[in-house]
């Protein structure tokens, strides 16, 4: 989840970076002849979003995250399943060894060090296919979230937003209007 936050911090960057890029490179009026002809320079108004705060409040993250812990507990399952099959495997090898064949003993041996290799693999496969799943389903709610954001940045004719462990001190805070535009959603 922590990367899925740093995600967004960085895609609200450059969504403000872009949008202060835009008004930029269109040309500023000329200033008043009479009087200062230095150009006149509007402090915009900050705001900050903690957006972890809004990512928690989510009904939407809410059902994600059971379903992700559904979908661990389903694969520890499947694990738990495999290390019981190589256990009993394991049991019978050593209460049989010495009645087996030297043949015998050396299959059940590559057997017990090939379901030992599967079971490292599916592992491995486990974890990398519940980080994707992870991924996914924050990604769209952080793209949700990044909407929202905007259109409160929008709406609120804000020079920037920050969030809110970005910025020491000031801003208005609207994590609350982000939060309610997410939720009429």
């Amino acid at each position: 989840m922590k990367k899925a936050i740093v995600m967004l911090v960085l895609m609200i960057a450059a969504a403000c970076a872009a949008q202060q890029a835009a008004p930029a490179a269109q040309p500023q009026a000329l200033p008043a002849i009479v009087g200062n002809t230095a150009p006149a320079v509007t402090a915009g108004k900050t705001a900050v979003v903690d957006l972890k705060k809004v990512f928690d409040a989510l009904r939407e993250t809410q059902d994600a995250k059971k379903k992700l812990e559904g979908d661990v507990d389903s694969e520890k399952q499947k694990l738990k399943n495999m290390q019981d099959d190589i256990q009993k495997l394991l049991q019978d090898y050593y209460q049989n060894k010495a009645l087996w064949a030297p043949a015998k003993v050396q299959d059940k041996e590559q057997d017990l060090v090939k379901k030992q290799q599967e079971l490292s693999k599916t592992l491995k496969e486990t974890e990398t296919k519940l980080q994707g799943r992870e991924l996914e389903m924050t990604s769209g709610i952080l793209d949700k979230i990044l909407l929202a954001v905007k259109q409160v940045y929008d709406e609120g004719s804000y020079s920037s937003v920050f969030d809110r462990k970005a910025l020491l001190f000031g801003g208005e805070d609207i994590t609350g209007k982000v939060v309610e535009k997410m939720e009429k959603k």
